[in-house]
């Protein structure tokens, strides 16, 4: 069985607002390095748009970091693909999407 190694928070932020995916505004597809994202709405979106992800090694976040893409901004129905060196397929997981509404 494996054991898992013992951990100490030291630091805690919360958010204003949860945290979302906005699947009403964006559709995501991933794939190792890559993450595309859709611009659903028929409206520009100027940016910036920051999409969040974590590294995921059996069913738990791997580390403190939460690494984030860049994108300028979509135009309505465009899709945007970003570089995301540190996404790795399955083993990373889009935790959120913040944007400039």
């Amino acid at each position: 069985m494996d054991q898992l190694p013992d951990a100490n928070v030291k630091q805690v932020v919360f958010f204003e607002e949860e945290p979302s995916l906005h699947q009403d505004v964006f559709a995501i597809t991933t794939s190792a390095f890559t993450i595309e994202v859709s611009n659903k709405s028929d409206t520009d979106i100027s940016g910036p748009i920051y999409v969040y992800y974590k590294t995921v090694e059996k069913d738990y976040f791997r580390g403190g970091i939460t690494y984030r893409v860049h994108i300028p901004g979509i135009a309505a129905g465009e899709t945007y693909t970003a570089y995301a060196g540190h996404f790795y397929g399955q083993e990373s997981q889009v935790m959120y999407i913040d944007y400039a509404k």
